[in-house]
């Protein structure tokens, strides 16, 4: 399976050769994070199960009855955030291994299904809340959607939830620059990522396209991650889309399977691990990643 190349800066960034299947045989995998102790964990929805990953080839199970956890990531302290999508809330694991509820409504009713979630470095946290209904199932949406539209949210450090963002049909993944002055999310109904500007307060500001990724290959915009130097990795139609910083696509890594999300390792992050329902793959980068352990250090 070529790479798809739009730019010949892709090779500066991707080796395709380093491409390998780390693991196959689970439900739906979503969710990749790097934890300090240097296991990969992540999420099968479908068997409600967060799977830790040692390279090359152990897999054990880091948590289980996970609520549907979909995104994954770690607070200040090092606890796992997640998105509970079937019990429509964002929790807390914490030390003890007791499940804190960090924000399960908004304005009197539930959230709609957390997806993803982002930690910034003061400590508040972003997660979008979409609503995704198969296609024979559409006509239900409006009757069991618990908000009237899908969100963005910010989970301040005091524990006010605000909607940052409202007018996105599906708001996926979601990552911030490097120096944390831009929020990208990635919108699944029309495969683009659309980048505001972070105010002083933490709201955004500022909406505009960033990257569209069209294509007629199989998938739709999921995940997304930043590297070192403000490149963007976006999980989309055909594989993984490489952006450099000001939005233009560089190409495309072809991956078997339709990718949902992906997560930087290693202590180099110079691996891209990547979740490929049932699989999960992994592929070697040329520039270090940024992952969340660069927020919390």
């Amino acid at each position: 399976m070529e790479d798809i190349v739009f730019d010949k800066r892709f090779h500066d960034l991707v080796d395709k050769q380093e491409l390998w299947k780390a693991g196959d045989g689970f439900g739906f995998t979503e969710g990749p994070l790097f934890l300090p102790t240097g296991y990969i964990i992540f999420s099968d929805i479908l068997r409600e199960e967060i799977i830790r990953y040692c390279p090359p080839f152990w897999f054990g199970k880091e948590r289980t009855n996970t609520g549907g956890a979909n995104g994954n990531t770690l607070d200040l302290q090092g606890r796992l955030i997640s998105c509970e999508g079937t019990l429509k809330r964002l929790t807390r694991r914490e030390h003890d291994g007791s499940i804190t509820v960090l924000a399960d409504s908004y304005n009197g009713r539930p959230l709609n299904a957390p997806n993803d979630v982002v930690i910034k470095s003061d400590g508040s946290i972003y997660f979008t809340d979409p609503y995704f209904m198969g296609p024979e199932e559409q006509w239900l949406a409006p009757s069991l959607a618990s908000q009237d539209t899908c969100g963005v949210y910010r989970l301040s450090v005091t524990g006010r939830l605000d909607r940052l963002i409202g007018d996105i049909a599906k708001p996926n993944g979601l990552a911030f620059s490097s120096d944390e002055k831009l929020l990208y999310v990635v919108n699944s109904a029309d495969n683009c990522v659309y980048a505001f500007d972070v105010q002083a307060d933490g709201a955004v500001a500022n909406k505009r396209l960033w990257l569209a990724m069209k294509h007629n290959l199989e998938g739709i915009g999921d995940g997304m991650k930043v590297d070192t130097l403000g490149n963007a990795y976006v999980t989309g139609p055909g594989g993984v889309w490489v952006a450099d910083k000001t939005g233009k696509a560089l190409g495309i890594l072809r991956v078997p399977n339709v990718c949902t999300n992906l997560a930087f390792y290693g202590w180099d992050c110079k691996l891209l691990f990547i979740t490929t329902p049932p699989a999960v793959y992994v592929s070697k980068l040329k520039v270090s990643g940024i992952s969340v352990l660069d927020r919390i250090r």
